[in-house]
């Protein structure tokens, strides 16, 4: 008898698939001294050729790895969305995420805002070129609980001839703006035209965080490149977007400068005019790039009218790349910039990335030693009382330091257990990059805890034609069997299922079916679970 069910890796919205998995919780626990564990496979494909990872952290402690995947050989590619209950030692699937054939992606980013686990949504953009058209796609979607699946898109522009070269997404979940009753998300990229370029933003609407307004153009100049975004919260600014974004000199050149600005008092203001960052030390001008943002958004203000903003990028010294920045105690005014070196070791440093830890009110940053292989970690107070002064808290997290191109590592702080998580991007021996992870409180062989939960959502669609989908969530791996019944109570047909932990899809194969009603029964060693399909064709 013909097989009907093909199991395969993906998820619609993991918020919309049983209590069970809302609720499940991690048993990481929080060591007294940082203890590192060996390099963690966010997903074990080494044939997709995973670039440009991006992670998220929410409030409940998941953690969220997005990246790209692009296919040479089919001309397939597609963003990956995977996630963490217990603090990035196992990894699930999230997205159902789309292969779009002729098609090659160019960039991602995530953020994840909500309070708490029945609240989080997920925002996932990217950039994508259709191969045969030419034409750029700037896309965000939304992932929310209780939203059936796909996940909704709430952005879309299409470029005609022009391209787009990077993408970054921000929220405000952690310190709403007095003005904005709802979570508010941001986004920012770098516009590739004839002439000239733009650095473009839009944001969720006031009452409606769910829809984005229209897209407004917030500098321009020839030769913009890569971005960043960081949303800022301050006593004197109840809420603002600051971005920071690359201006080279040419269309080949590898430095150039800093330009930053923010949104002068609201989410949706407008924004002040760019600001050099390079230009406040004479021997950095004109050769930097790479830039990474990152601001407070808490109540730890370091004077009576401001938030700390801090912006790291790599410069160029005439034989190597150095780590610096720059710094505004300031964060209502766009002058008051200081400048700040993170590491000059003689060593060839590159790739940087800034983030705000609001435990210790502390910047932490990480980067690439290219030169040894290692990819660092450092902090430094908010209050900047000794700006050239880092303090090194690990010299060397990952463990293979051979097989590192271009690993663009980043850095987040868990809010579950408030410590540092890291990911990256590692190029085996035949060149497809796998996307690896780690923190500074991983220990070895911790699991997440058994869970009983298990649950099992009607098909979608339906009514189904050729095919449908059955979401299935489980807290730890079950084996299952799978029968279909007709309306007569007839044995259509049965299946043996191995699934892992999380939340996976189900295919029916319902093409050779007869138009009508048929019942699902899925079933464990402990329980069994009907589900209702139509079929019309």
């Amino acid at each position: 008898m013909k097989k009907f069910i093909t199991f395969f890796v993906s998820l619609s919205a993991v918020f919309s698939l049983g209590k069970g998995a809302c609720n499940a919780q991690s048993s990481v626990p929080t060591p007294v001294s940082p203890l590192y564990a060996a390099d963690i496979t966010v997903e074990s494909n080494n044939l997709a050729n995973q670039r440009n990872v991006k992670i998220a952290a929410a409030s409940n402690g998941w953690l969220f790895a997005a990246y790209l995947v692009n296919d040479s050989v089919s001309g397939k590619g597609g963003v990956v969305v995977r996630y963490s209950k217990n603090g990035g030692i196992n990894w699930m699937p999230f997205n159902n995420y789309p292969y779009f054939r002729h098609s090659e992606y160019k960039a991602c980013d995530i953020t994840v805002s909500g309070a708490d686990t029945n609240h989080l949504n997920v925002f996932v953009g990217d950039v994508r070129m259709d191969l045969t058209t030419k034409k750029y796609e700037v896309e965000v979607q939304r992932y929310i609980k209780n939203t059936a699946y796909p996940s909704t898109e709430v952005f879309f522009q299409q470029l005609d001839t022009n391209q787009v070269y990077d993408i970054a997404l921000a929220n405000n979940y952690r310190q709403i703006t007095s003005k904005d009753s709802l979570y508010n998300v941001g986004l920012i990229y770098s516009h590739r035209g004839i002439g000239k370029d733009s650095i473009v933003f839009a944001t969720t609407e006031k009452k409606l965080a769910n829809k984005f307004g229209k897209p407004v153009v917030i500098a321009n100049a020839p030769h913009y490149r890569k971005v960043s975004l960081a949303y800022m919260h301050s006593s004197s600014i109840h809420g603002a977007y600051c971005a920071a974004w690359e201006l080279l000199d040419t269309t080949y050149s590898t430095v150039g400068h800093i330009q930053f600005s923010r949104t002068i008092r609201n989410l949706d203001s407008a924004w002040n005019k760019p600001v050099y960052l390079d230009s406040l030390l004479s021997a950095t001008t004109d050769k930097v790039r790479s830039p990474s943002i990152s601001c407070q958004y808490n109540a730890a203000d370091n004077d009576s009218a401001s938030a700390s903003i801090a912006v790291s990028y790599d410069y160029y010294n005439g034989s190597n790349f150095d780590i610096i920045g720059s710094y505004n105690m300031r964060g209502d005014s766009t002058n008051f910039w200081n400048s700040f070196v993170i590491d000059s070791t003689g060593h060839n440093e590159i790739q940087s990335k800034l983030s705000y830890d609001p435990f210790a009110n502390n910047f932490v940053t990480t980067f690439y030693d290219s030169t040894s292989g290692a990819l660092q970690y450092m902090s430094q107070s908010a209050n900047f009382t000794t700006p050239r002064t880092w303090t090194v808290n690990n010299t060397q997290y990952n463990n293979n330091t051979a097989n590192l191109k271009a690993p663009w590592p980043q850095v987040v702080m868990n809010p579950s257990n408030n410590k540092a998580f890291f990911a990256w991007v590692m190029d085996p021996s035949n060149n497809n990059g796998v996307v690896l992870c780690d923190g500074e409180y991983l220990f070895t062989g911790i699991s997440e805890q058994s869970m009983s939960g298990f649950d099992v959502l009607t098909p979608y669609p339906n009514p189904a034609n050729s095919g449908a989908y059955l979401p299935v969530s489980s807290d730890i791996p079950v084996v299952l069997t799978i029968s279909l019944y007709n309306a007569m109570g007839q044995l259509m047909n049965t299946s043996t299922e191995h699934i892992g932990g999380g939340i996976q899809l189900l295919e029916l194969n319902t093409s050779t079916y007869a138009a009508g009603v048929y019942f699902c029964h899925i079933a464990t060693a402990e329980k069994t679970i009907t589900r209702r399909l139509v079929v019309e064709h």
